[in-house]
């Protein structure tokens, strides 16, 4: 008996093109599918570049300072310090002794002029000049929210991005800004000129806050940015995810900061990315 499936039967089956056309269907796609398809990917194309956008977005740091600044303590005369009495973080009343110092062969106590929280001081055995600061306190009364703000520098290519107006988001240095939020902020002030490393100094009171803020070495520029207070408990800061536990932006807080400087279509970033390039090989031709 003969096998059905054997290459000879299925030979003798396909002898026409008749035959071989009823068995081999070739599917064509319909014209108008292809059409519509390609018209879906163009509106998705012209969708996506005029509603999405890029935003250009300015890294910078700062600290949280209070609004009117520290008062320093300080003498008329140049002297030493003989012995340093409080430190950095340590609360002081009024009229409490914060130093031992020598004027010239006399020896005097020296005290605090408000009660607040030590910010920097002196140390043991080193010189001041006259009207010096060798203490400097937060008022406490300059410790609630309401009172602070951040002291930021960025570099010369920020400062020409950033606006009075500005929205800033703030969060502390060491903390994970995706895990913890941020709290919302606004720019009310650039300096449209270079700080010296000094006048930093002057104004944070801080060697080591300075130092740090201006570790990179180029021009920097002072931003200060207000800190919002939440609407629901003006005592709190407006935090974006609501207050993180276990997380606190007192004054001295060192902070990175991030402010989102433009917003473009993603037809006119790429239109300004070519025209970029497209300058730089004209640049590199001539």
């Amino acid at each position: 008996m003969k096998n059905p499936f054997s290459a000879e039967n299925r030979q003798q089956r396909l002898q026409s093109a008749d035959q071989i056309g009823s068995v081999l269907k070739i599917t064509s796609v319909p014209t108008y599918l292809i059409a519509l398809t390609v018209l879906l990917l163009l509106v998705a194309f012209i969708t996506w570049g005029f509603l999405g956008n890029v935003s250009d977005k300015v890294y910078y740091s700062g600290v949280v300072f209070p609004n009117q600044g520290t008062t320093d303590v300080s003498l008329p005369n140049k002297g030493m310090i003989r012995t340093m009495l409080v430190h950095s973080g340590d609360h002081v009343k009024q009229g409490q002794s914060v130093a031992l110092v020598s004027v010239g062969d006399s020896y005097s106590i020296l005290t605090s002029t408000v009660e607040g929280t030590v910010i920097s001081t002196k140390v043991d055995n080193e010189e001041f000049e006259a009207f010096e600061p060798i203490v400097s306190v937060v008022d406490s009364i300059d410790t609630d929210i309401n009172r602070t703000i951040l002291i930021a520098y960025v570099d010369n290519a920020g400062q020409r991005d950033l606006q009075v107006g500005m929205n800033a988001q703030v969060w502390p240095e060491d903390e994970k800004r995706d895990e913890i939020g941020y709290v919302r902020g606004r720019v009310t002030r650039i300096d449209r000129y270079p700080v010296a490393a000094e006048v930093v100094k002057q104004t944070l009171k801080s060697d080591v806050m300075t130092q740090r803020l201006l570790e990179t070495g180029g021009m920097m520029y002072q931003v200060q940015i207000e800190l919002l207070p939440s609407k629901d408990n003006p005592k709190e800061y407006d935090w974006s995810f609501g207050v993180p536990e276990d997380v606190s932006m007192h004054v001295g807080t060192y902070c990175s900061v991030l402010s989102e400087v433009k917003r473009r279509s993603m037809f006119q970033y790429l239109f300004e990315s070519v025209r970029t390039r497209f300058r730089a090989v004209q640049l590199s031709t001539e």
